[in-house]
This record gives structure tokens, sequence and C-alpha cells, in this order.
């Protein structure tokens, strides 16, 4: 089977694409990621206004993961997924791995929007 993946050309186009994807995903959530750690500081002026000024909107794990500490720890994760397109050939092993690096960004990413953004949404409801 492996073989067969090998020699075909349309097949091995396809692996490259997705595989070129996933890292672009990759680099767009840590980007975004970044954005959100860039934006603390309007993040603390709202999380003041609504009252709560010892942790950001309330949340400790909010207040810990919008910090440049987690956002390099992120780019390090993305950069490693990176350098290991250099060191590991077989295509089959890559896009997996990139598909969790993918899975565990978005998911940290959606934890962290909502720790942030339900205090607001909820305040102006």
């Amino acid at each position: 089977m492996l073989f067969v993946l090998q020699n075909n050309y349309f097949l091995s186009k396809i692996f490259l694409s997705t595989n070129i994807i996933l890292i672009f995903f990759q680099i767009i959530i840590t980007a975004a990621y970044w954005g959100m750690t860039g934006s603390r500081k309007d993040l603390e002026m709202i999380s003041n206004s609504l009252g709560d000024t010892s942790q950001l909107m309330g949340s400790g794990a909010a207040d810990r993961f919008v910090s440049p500490t987690f956002a390099a720890i992120i780019s390090i994760i993305v950069i490693l997924s990176i350098a290991k397109e250099f060191f590991i050939k077989n295509r089959l092993t890559r896009i997996p791995i990139n598909i969790l690096v993918v899975i565990i960004l978005s998911v940290v990413f959606a934890y962290i929007s909502q720790e942030l953004f339900a205090p607001i949404i909820n305040n102006e409801t």
C-alpha cells in the first residue's frame, strides 16, 4: 500500500497540499494567539471595567494563558512542528502529527477565547 501511495503522482500532490495547508493553519493559529497576547492591556482594561481587578476576566486560566511566556511555548511547538518536516521523510507520518498539532492549538485557542470573551458577552445580555 505504501509503495502505491509513494508512486502515485496525484496522491503525492494531495498529501503535499494537505501537509502545507496544515502547517499554514498552525502558523495562522499561532499568529492569532500572539495577537490576543498583544492585546492583553486592552483586555485588562475591559476586565477592570467589569469589576474584577485581580485576574484577567476573573479567570485564572485566562490570566496565565494570555501571557508572552505561554505564547512563546506555543511558538516553539509550531517551530518544532515545522522543523519536523525536514527530519521525517514519510508523509504518512507527518500528516497525522500536523493534524494533531492543529487540533491541540485550536482547542487551546478556543478555550482561552471562551475564558476571555464569555464575561463580556454575559455582561452585555
